[in-house]
């Protein structure tokens, strides 16, 4: 039975792929979700009424069944080595576990990431500006993103100015940190290539696991 706002959550699903990707984050960045999920396809905006969008230093959504809260997302059809990019990306189950929306308004189940934290945090100012970006590729309420940053007191800011590379590799590794994936404690100043060899690592490792996933569903595909 659909609640009051027309949405069931579910803890787990058998439901079979293709199903929807809930994205409300970072995700909803085109070129940030087609890099790490190349079969992902974009379908469309959609509100959730009683819930909402928080930070914690990275973003989460909270169900508050307040009429007056709204959520705004994007759905994604994603296959099963998108699915599992997505895993790695939110550190799932250490730090997120999922949860499935089913709508009668949709011939599919609806899957979203959820924290298991009740912290909240300030965002990252790279992190909050790539979801933005999302925000406007979409069409969403850009200030719905803009009052859950208020509510943690605003977005983090760099100490001192830096080239645009060094800034997006310390906004990555916070990020990362408040993922749980770990803590980068390079000073910006003297640790330059440690940054660089961080960013590049990164960046190949995911590489490398998408090249494999690929390879695994071009497989299944021919039998």
């Amino acid at each position: 039975m659909e609640n009051e706002f027309g949405w069931v959550e579910r803890s787990f699903s058998n439901e079979v792929r293709p199903y929807y990707y809930l994205a409300y984050g970072s995700n909803l960045n085109i070129a940030q979700m087609q890099r790490r999920c190349p079969h992902a396809k974009p379908m469309q905006s959609v509100e959730l009424t009683g819930w909402k969008v928080v930070f914690r230093n990275v973003a989460d959504i909270v169900k508050t069944g307040i009429d007056t809260d709204v959520l705004h997302a994007g759905l994604w059809e994603i296959t099963e080595s998108d699915e599992w990019a997505l895993d790695q990306y939110e550190s799932y189950p250490s730090l997120y576990r999922k949860v499935w929306l089913h709508n009668s308004g949709f011939d599919k189940p609806i899957m979203a990431y959820v924290m298991n934290s009740d912290d909240f945090g300030k965002p990252s100012s790279y992190y909050y500006n790539v979801i933005a970006d999302g925000f406007k590729t979409w069409g969403l309420d850009i200030s719905l993103l803009e009052k859950a940053a208020a509510e943690v007191g605003g977005i983090m800011q760099p100490a001192a100015p830096r080239n645009n590379y060094l800034t997006i590799c310390s906004d990555f590794a916070d990020e990362l940190e408040g993922r749980g994936e770990g803590s980068y404690p390079y000073d910006m100043d003297t640790d330059e290539e440690m940054w660089m060899k961080l960013f590049d690592e990164i960046e190949e490792r995911e590489k490398t696991e998408r090249e494999k996933m690929n390879f695994i569903d071009k497989l299944r595909a021919e039998i």
